[in-house]
């Protein structure tokens, strides 16, 4: 109750916390309107693409005749080079991108191996590599399936797989009945709900910081309060506080900007999920750092970096796979990941990997709270 009290009573970090994040919802969803909206289109250049066949089989043939006839053909010019020729037309910039077809290609898809296929890539060319890496995948799975069905070797047959082929070459699917794509004001919505209610925990734990530094912490200490009950109390305290603030974010965005965050269960249990997984770790953190103004400036730091690392200021798509994987073990990110599922149509069971782990992360930073203000109280304060 105090720190709640202490917090209403500060009107500039009432209106950060509670009226910033509103604005850059609003800013950040109408900027990026069109690049998000389910009706608008992304446009691709057509590129050149060099293709060197060391396997001269059936199979890679099969795969040179689906790329270079396909559908996809409007976009890609194929281009048939030697080895040499094909590193330094890339180096000449005379392509794009490049094809290596290694001589077990084709072995290496009957046994399901490692595909025997390299990827070469210019400067800038992240998007037409996106293009292939997901052609070459198609062409695997629905390889196996092909050549069960029809011998390859079968002049009639090979053109019919070829077909076949070229029309599965690229698919969507959604992976919910109910999946809805996600608009710039839900990715946002999401985004600066789980940097400010970072913030907000930040905010709080300084508290706990300038507690011990006003002597306050060692008045409490000559009283019965256990050191479990003076942990509980802060970890309540942002709980609380961190819900209304939520709850406030989600109802406005909601009447406003008519943002749609899903099933009103499962959003609950996120929301209790990431903040008690960042307020366990704000208070991990508030139990080894002794000044208020070391915790702010490495507060005020960690915030900005986890907000970038986890999504709020790029949306996640746009990050390499490695960085997307890493990042799934941030508070932020697994939030931000677990309410975007929601607002595409998931339901609390599809979420319910992510629910757990957040629950056990801010677990574990309770406890190493809790046993490293034990281990203070005993050694320090003796």
């Amino acid at each position: 109750m105090k720190d709640l009290l202490l917090f209403f009573r500060d009107k500039k970090s009432f209106f950060t916390l509670f009226f910033m994040p509103i604005i850059l919802i609003a800013i950040l969803g109408a900027a990026f309107g069109d690049s998000m909206n389910e009706n608008s289109e992304v446009s691709i250049n057509s590129f050149r693409v060099g293709i060197t066949d060391q396997d001269g089989s059936t199979t890679s043939k099969l795969f040179i005749s689906t790329l270079s006839k396909s559908e996809l053909s409007e976009i890609i010019n194929v281009k048939l080079l030697s080895k040499d020729q094909l590193e330094k037309d890339l180096k000449s910039r005379v392509i794009e991108m490049g094809i290596m077809i290694k001589p077990n290609f084709e072995k290496s898809l009957i046994k399901h191996d490692n595909v025997q296929l390299n990827i070469l890539k210019g400067p800038n060319s992240t998007l037409q590599e996106m293009v292939l890496e997901n052609v070459v995948l198609q062409f695997s799975q629905n390889y196996e399936m092909n050549r069960i069905l029809m011998p390859l070797n079968q002049g009639k047959e090979l053109e019919s797989v070829s077909h076949q082929l070229k029309k599965e070459l690229i698919t969507e699917r959604n992976i919910h009945k109910n999946s809805q794509p996600i608009t710039s004001f839900q990715y946002y919505a999401g985004g600066m709900g789980v940097l400010f209610l970072l913030m907000t925990v930040v905010f709080l734990v300084g508290s706990m910081i300038e507690e011990k530094e006003e002597e306050v912490y060692k008045r409490l200490l000559v009283s019965n309060l256990s050191n479990t009950s003076y942990i509980v109390g802060k970890l309540l305290g942002i709980l609380l506080m961190s819900m209304i603030q939520l709850s406030l974010i989600i109802l406005f965005t909601s009447v406003v900007f008519k943002v749609n965050w899903g099933d009103p269960f499962t959003v609950v249990m996120i929301g209790c999920s990431f903040i008690l997984n960042a307020a366990g770790f704000g208070v991990m953190i508030g139990s080894f750092i002794k000044r208020e103004k070391t915790f702010n400036s490495v507060g005020i730091l960690g915030t900005q970096v986890l907000a970038a690392l986890g999504g709020s200021m790029v949306p996640l798509y746009l990050f390499p796979q490695w960085l997307i994987n890493t990042s799934y073990f941030l508070p932020n990110s697994l939030a931000l990941q677990m309410f975007l599922k929601s607002m595409a149509g998931a339901d609390f069971h599809e979420i319910q990997s992510g629910f757990l782990l957040s629950c056990g992360m801010g677990l574990v930073f309770f406890i190493f709270a809790l046993l490293r203000m034990s281990f203070e109280r005993k050694h320090h304060y003796v």
